[in-house]
């Protein structure tokens, strides 16, 4: 049998995002545009194991 799975976690994500404004800057990370951001560190933090859920994936 298969599963995919979700958990809630929280990460710490580090990069660099192209804008013309500050405020422009933050909502493209909030919409998490990869059109203008680079990624270059992440970090998954601590986890919600009571959030975990599991679909049952077809065979």
């Amino acid at each position: 049998m298969a599963f995919n799975f979700e958990i809630k976690a929280i990460a710490t994500l580090t990069g660099y995002v192209e804008a013309d404004s500050e405020k422009e800057a933050i909502q493209r990370i909030k919409d998490m545009n990869v059109d203008y951001m680079d990624v270059t560190d992440e970090h998954l933090g601590d986890m919600d194991m009571s959030s975990v859920k599991l679909i049952k994936m077809e065979d």
